[in-house]
């Protein structure tokens, strides 16, 4: 890309919805930096990915069968991970017999979002083979156009705890006072495993109080929860 296209940008002389924005976008995400709506609390802006896993070993081929392999760092562990064919095909519109050459520069140029689909998929047991091998096929990259639920985890001594959770909700709700709650804001309460209060924020919720849901760490659910198992929180 020119110098002259990415100034023209940065002065705000082309569109925002160019191929030339959208490759500068895509540039920045494979960095690393992740692109925040504007919400109640504030305006638009970036910040840095802090989820992803670690690449040790690049891809160099593609196998015909399992797909493209390479190896991930995630929580101290190495993982072989394969990106399916038909993945690779459809971000960049491939035909069936293109060289493998060609899914090595479409891994480089879409890595940013199939190192989102990989943090998501690596939560979800059934993403792996008996091998612990990590299998990332189409329907993981479909999960990052749909809005996911949050959930929040809250741990400690019971009254470290207890405390951090009646803070979260009694927050949450006090954006809402003034004006309602608006539609299909809906929050669940349960427990995990651990003992731990686990809370779970729908889509809409999460999209409303997402910077106050950061400051309790909230992440994205790798599928959506078994809310019936759960008690609706009354806002």
């Amino acid at each position: 890309m020119g110098l002259s296209t990415v100034r023209d940008m940065e002065s705000e002389k082309r569109a925002p919805d160019t191929g030339a924005a959208a490759n500068v976008r895509r540039a920045l995400h494979n960095g690393g930096v992740a692109f925040v709506g504007g919400g109640p609390d504030g305006g638009p802006g970036v910040r840095l990915v802090a989820s992803w896993p670690n690449i040790i070993r690049r891809p160099t081929t593609m196998q015909k069968w399992e797909g493209l392999p390479f190896t991930i760092e995630w929580q101290g562990k190495g993982v072989t991970v394969f990106i399916s064919r038909e993945v690779l095909e459809d971000l960049d519109g491939h035909s069936e017999n293109v060289p493998d050459d060609a899914f090595l520069k479409t891994f480089e140029r879409h890595r940013g979002e199939l190192l989102d689909a990989i943090t998501l998929a690596i939560a979800d047991p059934d993403n792996f083979d008996g091998y612990g091998r990590l299998y990332i096929r189409q329907k993981d990259l479909d999960a990052l156009k749909a809005e996911p639920w949050h959930q929040v985890i809250i741990g400690g001594g019971d009254d470290v705890k207890d405390m951090s959770a009646s803070a979260l909700i009694n927050k949450f709700a006090s954006k809402f006072m003034a004006a309602g709650v608006p539609k299909n804001v809906e929050v669940f309460h349960g427990n995990t495993t651990a003992g731990e209060h686990i809370y779970y924020f729908s889509p809409k919720a999460a999209t409303v109080a997402g910077d106050l849901l950061r400051t309790f760490g909230a992440t994205p659910c790798p599928t959506t929860p078994n809310t019936s198992a759960c008690k609706k929180i009354k806002l």
